[in-house]
């Protein structure tokens, strides 16, 4: 019992959660901005589709790489990072709207309100936000590829 309380607390499992959304998210948002404009929405969401699975499995794999010596004594980084990955969702959706429409699309209080509702149904708000913003397949084969990484490495050791 001891010892599972120990991985949870580990400082280690902050990195995969912390930097799996900021790189898939961060993807995603810049893609937004840039390709969003130029391309077809057909093209955009085929490119997104494919990509961002690819960038969670490279993600988190170079996660492994780089913790290897602490792997045992932390929570498998495919969890952690995919618990960032889907809560981060609401806070790069407000993000994304800001960037494409100004500043002025949302209110402050009305960009809080959207990310404390949306929080805490995180299974029920990726849907929601990725039917909006077009990654409704993107998603699921994101964290798809994230648990992936995870049964590979284990099968490798």
């Amino acid at each position: 019992m001891k010892s599972i309380i120990n991985r949870i607390f580990c400082i280690y499992n902050f990195i995969p959660f912390l930097v799996v959304p900021v790189v898939i998210w961060g993807y995603d948002f810049t893609a937004h901005l840039l390709l969003q404009p130029v391309l077809s929405s057909k093209l955009w969401l085929v490119i997104i589709t494919l990509t961002m699975p690819i960038c969670g499995y490279l993600t988190v794999f170079q996660i492994y790489k780089g913790l290897k010596m602490h792997i045992e004594e932390m929570l498998p980084p495919e969890i952690t990072g995919l618990i960032g990955f889907l809560y981060a969702q609401p806070v790069y959706m407000i993000l994304s709207k800001i960037a494409s429409e100004g500043i002025k699309s949302i209110s402050f209080v009305e960009a809080i309100k959207t990310i404390v509702v949306l929080t805490p149904i995180v299974p029920i708000s990726t849907v929601m936000i990725s039917t909006y913003d077009g990654t409704l397949l993107a998603v699921p084969l994101t964290c798809l590829s994230i648990i992936l990484v995870g049964v590979k490495y284990r099968r490798g050791q």
